[in-house]
């Protein structure tokens, strides 16, 4: 008597096996997404106070809309680790400095620096964006 799996079982066990992955890998690549995206919160923070210190210190007016504010700010500009965000400090629509944060080219949220306050747009990843967001 052989002992060992006929080639129908194995194919059955593939099959199994890719119908699972199949029904599971959607559900992983939004919790991987979701988890990217929580980092966001965390940089409009650290935006946030150093905004208000510089505030204090020389006024927002003076504080330039492009790349140069991440060192005037003291912040290092983040660095998307596993998910396509960006992060730009430019002039809002209001003419203040802000941080756009965008996902593939694309605008989720604006944080106004001198308002302090954020806008979510209505791109449907903006749903991967932490709840407490200011």
């Amino acid at each position: 008597m052989k002992k060992g799996f006929t080639l129908t079982e194995l194919i059955i066990v593939v099959v199994i096996l890719g119908i699972l992955a199949a029904l599971l890998l959607p559900a992983y690549n939004k919790i991987i997404k979701h988890a990217g995206f929580k980092e966001v919160a965390s940089v409009v923070t650290r935006v946030k106070a150093a905004a208000k210190y510089y505030d204090l210190k020389c006024g927002l007016s003076a504080l330039p809309a492009n790349e140069i504010a991440w060192g005037i700010l003291k912040i290092d500009k983040p660095s998307s680790t596993g998910t396509d965000l960006t992060y730009v400090i430019t002039a809002a629509a209001t003419g203040n400095p802000a941080l756009q944060v965008s996902y593939d080219s694309s605008l989720l949220y604006e944080y106004d620096l001198v308002t302090g306050s954020g806008i979510k747009t209505s791109d449907p990843n903006t749903a991967y964006l932490p709840a407490d967001l200011p």
